[in-house]
């Protein structure tokens, strides 16, 4: 939710700038230069017709997951996306939006058109049922199971021993927390 303008993003920001200025699309298209804090992020997500995240092809995109991704999904925001992740390929499968390559420039613009062109409201049902899946209660099963699982595994265990030491004792009171949430959120 911020731009980028080290190294060559900057050139690419000042060329996008020039493109819409060009084209007199100044009134609908937004540049932002700065983060935008957390608290404010529902705003300006509720103010958006589509939301657009790319990436260049690399191995860390492979292992990416691009969170700011999920806002939309919860703020009922399509998005326009290049792929090489997970989202990504969520956004394809269960139409939230558009995908393109990396790189694919024409490819990126026939989405954002696509996207813009269908509306906010076309893509409302399948955002809402992506969101449902990403909701704490449902996400935190696998990590509830596993301290529940861990945590019987650790009582019946003598490494357990070591979390006693005045070193281990913060490492404890995290995992205690992480299962106090973990069962709070897993009984809604």
């Amino acid at each position: 939710m911020g731009a980028s303008t080290a190294g060559g993003a900057g050139a690419a920001l000042g060329q996008a700038r020039a493109a819409v200025s060009e084209a007199g699309l100044g009134d609908v298209a937004h540049f932002n230069d700065r983060w935008v804090p957390y608290t404010d992020r529902a705003g300006w997500l509720q103010a958006s017709a589509a939301v657009i995240s790319t990436h260049r092809d690399h191995l860390e995109t492979r292992y990416a997951f691009r969170t700011r991704l999920l806002d939309c999904l919860w703020a009922g925001v399509p998005a326009v996306v290049t792929a090489g992740d997970e989202l990504a390929t969520r956004i394809a499968r269960d139409d939230l939006g558009a995908v393109a390559e990396p790189g694919d420039v024409e490819g990126l613009a026939d989405g954002i058109e696509r996207v813009l062109g269908r509306g906010r409201d076309a893509y409302a049902p399948a955002l809402r049922a992506a969101a449902r899946e990403y909701e704490w209660p449902r996400v935190i099963v696998p990590l509830r199971a596993f301290i529940d699982r861990d945590a019987g595994l650790a009582a019946r265990s003598r490494a357990t021993a070591g979390l006693t030491t005045p070193a281990m004792r913060p490492l404890r009171r995290a995992a205690q927390r992480l299962t106090r949430l973990a069962r709070r959120a897993g009984s809604r």
